[in-house]
């Protein structure tokens, strides 16, 4: 058995999804972004949870969503990046609903079954999408000339959903594709952290991602991380410790050896500056993290072989979080969730 575990909340999740649900209009459909294997916590979980609680999945890339097509038939699925021409017939075939970004990509394609399209704006992120509304409305010329061609929604991603004006500036840019379209489709532009700091803006369907997974001003993590305890052993003074002499004791120390390592998502770059929860107590991380274990210190707590380590979540009064490890490495909590890896970990999913 492994030593690591990989607890994800159903419960959670679908607080979460609730959370998010209040938020908005009760027709507004909902759009569950399980791209990059569902932020790390694994597609197939996570689609079992919310089937029939929502009316899309989205994923970035075709692999993906054909990934999730192989076990539910019926969830309608929409690609958010591109796709390439050659494989539209794949999923007209197999009910999965494309991005275009420009006129360029609804030309020179013959299909045997209509497709499902949505035609991405670029309202200010200057990622993927068309800027100009002559373009735009050749796309729907385009579309509704084609027998081949569905055009089901139009939408566009807000570059900085906390900061209301900016938001604001997008969406007024983006309705005037949306008056352009002059036919009743999908019109989604908020993300999660839109649909909580915006409500109002939210339109006739919402994308949810972070927000089902991981902490925000509504939602909780969904995820717990814990390994274990597998070696301890007494560090004297003026001894270094693990590769290139990563700590170098000054006095006498109790060492507790963790079975995860930067192999796991547990990263490098946390060496001698992060803390992790063992019997509650927080311990420092001392040395530098190897690829299958990182070292903590133990000194002042009592603690033996098999006692578990807590990397993410709450152990009893204390709580690792998302944000904990965004700080200390300098980056986003999403990217912290998506590197996690579960290969060598025992998911449980309860």
């Amino acid at each position: 058995m492994e030593f690591n575990t990989y607890l994800i909340s159903k419960q959670t999740i679908l607080s979460n999804l609730n959370a998010i649900k209040n938020l908005v209009n009760p027709k507004t459909k909902i759009c569950a972004v399980v791209k990059a294997d569902a932020y790390s916590l694994g597609a197939r979980n996570v689609c079992e949870i919310l089937k029939g609680s929502v009316d899309f999945f989205a994923v970035n890339s075709l692999s993906e969503a054909l990934d999730l097509r192989s076990f539910d038939k019926q969830t309608k699925i929409l690609i958010l990046g591109r796709t390439d021409k050659s494989d539209y017939e794949i999923c007209a075939k197999n009910n999965i609903s494309v991005s275009v970004f420009c006129i360029d990509d609804l030309t020179g394609v013959n299909l045997s079954k209509k497709l499902n399209v949505h035609i991405k704006v670029n309202s200010g992120m200057n990622r993927f999408g068309t800027k100009s509304l002559d373009e735009f409305k050749l796309m729907i010329k385009a579309i509704k000339n084609s027998n081949i061609f569905n055009l089901e929604g139009v939408f566009t991603h807000y570059h900085s959903a906390d900061q209301t004006i900016l938001t604001k500036e997008q969406f007024k840019r983006f309705m005037t594709f949306v008056k352009a379209t002059h036919k009743k489709v999908l019109f989604h532009a908020s993300a999660t952290s839109g649909v909580i700091n915006n409500p109002k803006l939210s339109l006739n369907m919402v994308r949810v991602g972070f927000g089902l997974y991981g902490q925000t001003k509504l939602t909780k993590t969904a995820l717990t991380i814990r390994a274990k305890l597998v070696n301890i052993i007494n560090l004297k003074a003026g001894e270094s410790l693990g590769y290139e002499c990563g700590f170098i004791a000054k006095k006498d120390y109790k060492i507790g050896v963790v079975s995860l390592g930067y192999a796991d998502g547990f990263s490098r770059r946390l060496s001698n500056h992060f803390s992790v929860l063992c019997n509650g107590k927080f311990c420092r991380v001392l040395g530098y993290v190897c690829m299958d274990c990182f070292f903590i210190d133990l000194t002042n707590f009592p603690a033996k072989i098999y006692d578990d380590v807590t990397i993410l979540g709450s152990d009893k009064e204390n709580e690792i979080t998302l944000n904990d490890y965004a700080n200390a490495l300098k980056t986003s909590s999403y990217e912290v969730l998506t590197s996690f890896r579960r290969k060598r970990m025992r998911v449980i999913c309860e």
